[in-house]
């Protein structure tokens, strides 16, 4: 009789034995499945972010070239500017330098506001 009362007690441990190894694999599982659905969530946000990324250097690229071409055009003004001012400087310098020409001692001015 000692052998079925043993027999029963190893029956009832390895039955215990079973029950906790069958709770921990399920626990386990469970687990499992949560962090591959947080690794999927993330693999989502870093999609979504990544899209974002591009967004944002396509944004930036854009930008960039306006800016380029902005200063481009700006410095093509200033130096069309620059030219058409010297040339208008080179004109006054002409038309005041004739319009007042020095007679010299010997000769008369003649006009409304001769001295």
């Amino acid at each position: 009789m000692t052998d079925s009362s043993a027999d029963f007690s190893k029956i009832a441990e390895l039955q215990e034995i079973k029950r906790l190894y069958d709770e921990s694999q399920e626990r386990f599982t469970q687990e499992l499945n949560q962090k591959e659905t947080t690794i999927q969530d993330l693999n989502e946000q870093l999609q979504c972010k990544e899209v974002e990324i591009r967004q944002i250097q396509d944004a930036t690229a854009d930008s960039s070239t306006g800016i380029e071409k902005a200063r481009k055009e700006t410095a093509f003004v200033k130096k069309d500017l620059e030219g058409r001012l010297a040339k208008l400087q080179i004109r006054v310098k002409e038309l005041t330098g004739n319009a007042n020409p020095d007679p010299g001692p010997g000769t008369t001015k003649r006009g409304f506001f001769s001295r």
